[in-house]
């Protein structure tokens, strides 16, 4: 065996100082960290769940109501684990925060007894999911008055999706 001489040491030391910032910049490129905050994008092979998955309302009433429902999002990861501090997009066709829309997003749980207090958002959105890997959507929609109206809540997180029904009905 031969001995290492001292420009070979260099030469080694060189080569793995270089190889070094290579290796974080491939480790940092595969993880989904959006390091200012600590939210991920739900790796490939995850799952979104939106309960309820469709929510259907005939209201055949002369008068225009407003309801108010939440949506639970869930992600779970490829082997059915939740996932924490996901971030999500979702968007609905029609929503806005307009006072006078058809249909607006909130953040939080909300019922027609509980009715949001927070602002509409804009649609698309961004939200996060909390620690247990769920986001509560409320949306605000209305009926009544010959309305009728379908859409899907789209949700995303990378290439990650689900959507949901939302079906509004004129009628008895």
């Amino acid at each position: 065996m031969k001995a290492l001489k001292y420009r070979d040491v260099r030469r080694y030391r060189v080569g793995i100082i270089l190889l070094i910032p290579l290796i974080l910049f491939f480790i940092a490129c595969g993880t989904d960290i959006d390091s200012p905050t600590g939210e991920i994008i739900a790796p490939p092979g995850s799952e979104i769940v939106i309960n309820p998955s469709s929510l259907e309302v005939t209201d055949g009433s002369p008068t225009e109501t407003r309801h108010y429902t939440t949506f639970a999002i869930s992600v779970f990861d490829p082997e059915g684990k939740p996932i924490g501090r996901v971030k999500l997009k979702i968007s609905y066709l029609w929503a806005n925060p307009d006072d006078y829309n058809l249909v607006q997003l909130y953040d939080g749980s909300c019922s027609n007894s509980n009715p949001p207090t927070n602002p509409p958002k804009n649609s698309p959105m961004d939200a996060v999911t909390n620690d247990y890997g769920v986001y509560n959507l409320c949306v605000g929609f209305s009926t009544g008055n010959g309305l009728e109206y379908n859409a899907s809540i789209n949700v995303y997180s990378g290439t990650v999706y689900s959507s949901a029904e939302l079906s509004i009905k004129s009628g008895t």
